[in-house]
């Protein structure tokens, strides 16, 4: 067969890497039937048209599902013999199966994409009756109703999928990336990922190593490898173990790494470790300034003194943080605005920040929020515009500046959740005004008034700070006055 996959996505979404999920499903089908099938990977409805594939494969998030309809129309009319749809929004809403879409996939995919191939080997059909048989899928019976078979069990090894077709798809200038672990162990009000995982499992320190390996020798110009894992360093005795291989073989001389973490497992340990094998380029959900809107968005034990704590380690192991903020929340308010950006400004002033993205919180499927927005009428039970649920991110995107993102979100008029404290043209003229000073490299006084973020940044700099008094005055020596 002539299988071809699809993202669906949109013309704003920035795409710095190919998805690496077709490379899995690619891998997994060529050990189970080699050399049986032809692969390519597709960028539009025309390409579908004139490739016309026997089988296409269509992944989406629920921001883009109603583009992933027009696909699948699209393969329907060039006479496309089986669609599959897969992805994090047909896994949260089996029941949005569209009509002219043979099955959907739920969750991990690749054992139930190989059979779903060998039915299709052995049928040359896919009928209802034989589709009830392959776990955990949806598919429409013979009266059309949405039928989920039972759960598909998780692979208990990840080390046992093959090595991804990291090429496969891969458009000049998108980066190769690696996964090391699948899922998330924690339960932010916000994120959907532990809700499509489950659960969270690790790919074993030989395994990573040799993925490592594969990495730098296919992609020897490529100087910086990239872990695309929610939260690479959950186990420490597994980041011990990769850190001293790559550390033996030398790896960390031929390129650098950079991953995500929760800033509460960050300690001059693991710092320790991670430099080690030239990992400095770190990211951080920082999320909030506010200890009342942190705690809000991710949990009871999160706070904005874990958050600094995390900063000022890595700051002292030369470390490279970014961070990550979401505005928006439904209960904060214009002051809880004011306290994140005093936060993000102060650690710019002290050198702690090298970059962060602003997020406006958007409720995704199967999440506390998302049942927050229904029960609250934001969201409708039926028929969701769900192209409404676009454009959440200030950065990831193919805009040409903040004032191009505001107008996009305004058109299409982007679901927003606290219209009742701070309303969302306020919210844009508030984001303006602090990312052109922190553009300017102003990072003087914020207003407002001073809360526990702002007061411990303060201690910090006096605590850290290196000088002598002179007649009331403080004398600096190398750094950077932090007013305000």
């Amino acid at each position: 067969m002539k299988i071809a996959f699809i993202m669906a996505t949109n013309e704003i979404d920035v795409q710095w890497s190919a998805p690496l999920a077709f490379g899995y499903l690619k891998a997994a089908a060529e050990r189970a039937c080699p050399g049986r099938h032809e692969f390519r990977v597709l960028h539009s409805a025309d390409e579908i048209t004139r490739e016309k594939p026997d089988l296409m494969g269509i992944s989406c998030m629920s921001q883009d599902f109603d583009t992933a309809r027009e696909l699948a129309a699209a393969a329907r009319v060039a006479g496309v013999t089986f669609v599959i749809l897969g992805g994090q929004h047909i896994t949260a809403f089996p029941e949005t199966l569209p009509p002219g879409v043979d099955l959907g996939v739920l969750r991990e995919g690749e054992v139930t994409f190989v059979e779903v191939l060998e039915l299709i080997e052995r049928q040359e059909r896919l009928q209802p009756l034989d589709l009830a048989d392959i776990k955990g899928i949806v598919y429409r019976d013979q009266t059309g109703a949405a039928v989920s078979t039972s759960p598909r069990p998780i692979l208990p090894s990840l080390d046992d999928l093959p090595f991804p077709d990291r090429d496969f798809g891969r458009l000049d200038g998108q980066k190769p990336y690696l996964f090391s672990s699948r899922g998330c162990p924690y339960q932010c009000n916000f994120c959907a990922s532990s809700q499509y995982w489950d659960n969270t499992r690790f790919h074993g320190p030989e395994r990573v190593l040799k993925e490592v390996e594969e990495f730098l020798n296919n992609y020897p110009r490529v100087k910086s490898v990239g872990f695309w894992d929610d939260l690479f360093a959950v186990n420490r005795k597994r980041v011990r173990a990769i850190s001293e291989a790559i550390v033996q073989r030398g790896f960390q001389k031929k390129a650098a790494f950079s991953t995500s973490m929760r800033a509460d497992v960050v300690d001059d340990e693991l710092c320790t470790l991670l430099t080690r094998m030239n990992l400095k380029r770190v990211g951080i959900g920082a999320e909030s300034g506010s200890d009342r809107v942190l705690k809000k968005l991710k949990n009871p034990y999160s706070s904005v003194e874990k958050n600094q704590h995390a900063l000022d380690i890595m700051a002292k192991h030369k470390m490279q943080p970014g961070a990550g903020f979401i505005f928006g929340h439904y209960d904060e308010t214009e002051e809880d605005i004011h306290e994140t950006y005093r936060w993000i400004m102060g650690n710019y002033a002290q050198g702690k920040l090298t970059q962060h993205e602003v997020n406006i919180l958007t409720p995704m499927p199967s999440t506390p929020v998302w049942t927050w927005a229904v029960d609250n009428g934001l969201l409708p039970r039926e028929n969701v515009e769900w192209h409404r649920l676009r454009y959440l991110t200030m950065n990831a995107n193919n805009l040409g500046g903040l004032q191009e993102w505001i107008r996009v979100r305004r058109k299409n008029r982007s679901l927003y959740l606290n219209e009742k404290n701070v309303p969302l043209n306020h919210l844009y003229e508030m984001i303006d005004h602090y990312e052109s000073r922190i553009r300017r490299g102003d990072f003087g006084k914020v207003k407002g008034k001073r809360g526990a973020g702002t007061a411990m940044l303060v201690r910090q700099f006096k605590k850290n700070l290196q000088g002598r008094v002179y007649r009331g005055k403080i004398k600096l020596r190398g750094m950077r006055n932090l007013k305000g």
